[in-house]
Order: C-alpha cells, then sequence, then structure tokens
C-alpha cells in the first residue's frame, strides 16, 4: 500500500474518509433510481455493499477484535 510519505494510520484515516463521502453518494443514487432499472440498482447495491466490507476490513485493521477491552 503506497502512502505517498503519510503515516499508514494517515492513510487509513483518509481512506475511510473517502469510502463514507462515497457511500453516501451511493445512497444518494440508489435513493433516485426508479425501481424498474433493476440492473443499474442492483449494480449500485453491489458497490455499496463492496464499499461497507472495505470499510470494515479498514476498521478491523485500526482496531484488531483481540485488543478490545
Amino acid at each position: 500500500m503506497a502512502t505517498h510519505g503519510r503515516s499508514p494510520l494517515d492513510f487509513l484515516a483518509q481512506q475511510i474518509e473517502l469510502s463514507e463521502v462515497r457511500e453516501e453518494s451511493l445512497e444518494r443514487e440508489l435513493e433516485s433510481l426508479p425501481k424498474w432499472r433493476f440492473r443499474r440498482r442492483s449494480q449500485t447495491q453491489r458497490r455499496l455493499e463492496r464499499g461497507r466490507a472495505r470499510r470494515a476490513r479498514i476498521d478491523e485493521l485500526l482496531d484488531p477484535p483481540g485488543d478490545r477491552r
């Protein structure tokens, strides 16, 4: 993972911010699509789910389950 001179934590924090913005945008797009656009709706839903899974992996990197108190 190329961090371009930033600390890995700064890089991950920026990735989380970007994924939150992307997720909000996809949610708005999904809400605005008419029901009959089922192919586009399913593609958008998959992108949203992949983004959430990616953010969950990043969150786990930042706070591993065995590390919680």
